[in-house]
């Protein structure tokens, strides 16, 4: 019994000694950090560029997201290739949760149309129009989605290497924009489950 006893301690230590530290791709942030949300590769992992045709809406379905609700004050991306020109601008967002194929998803929050003009880190101010809540507590079969248009198509923001099996994967929406800017609902493509390697990569954090 009292080498049982003495062993218990040693088997905690190792246990918090081999639990990894490094964040999950697609789940929430871990202790400590103002993260809330992170979708994407690991870091130094290779990345990829996603661009699109002016005024249409890429869809791509969140197979994952954060257990509690969560509300936001910032939507962080990167782009990849820049727009100069003047008056060219561009929205990212996120909308649901809706069932693939829904014909009215509303969006939970995206920001005004916003240039995107220098190569780098972009932090986007949304207007989060509703807590995003747990995937514990969504219907069956429900997801989130992030979506971005513009009213151009020179713009490109980094993507993820094509490893996550999603439902609805670098689709075009029905419905199209207007300004740049993402409007307060869109119509979610239908499901076709597979290996989406398009993804945006972005954080979401207070």
């Amino acid at each position: 019994m009292k080498k049982l006893l003495l062993m218990v301690p040693v088997l905690l230590l190792v246990a918090v000694l081999l639990t990894p530290a490094q964040q999950q791709i697609g789940s929430p942030a871990g202790e400590g950090s103002n993260t809330l949300y992170s979708w994407g590769p690991f870091q130094g992992a290779t990345t990829g560029n996603v661009g699109m045709t002016a005024n249409t809406i890429r869809v791509y379905a969140i197979p994952n997201w954060a257990s509690t609700p969560v509300i936001f004050s910032a939507i962080d991306i990167y782009v990849s290739t820049a727009d100069t020109t003047s008056g060219d601008v561009y929205s990212f967002g996120i909308y649901g949760p809706c069932t693939p194929g829904v014909a009215i998803c509303t969006v939970a929050a995206s920001n005004a149309a916003v240039a995107f003009s220098s190569v780098g880190f972009l932090e986007l101010t949304p207007s989060q129009t509703t807590p995003i809540i747990g995937y514990p507590t969504i219907a069956p079969g429900q997801f989130y989605y992030v979506a971005w248009t513009g009213n151009a198509s020179t713009a490109q923001i980094n993507d993820a290497p094509g490893r996550y099996f999603t439902p609805v994967c670098d689709a075009l929406s029905s419905t199209s924009s207007s300004g740049g800017a993402l409007p307060s609902s869109i119509a979610i493509p239908s499901a076709s489950w597979g290996v989406c390697g398009t993804t945006p990569i972005f954080n979401i954090h207070d």
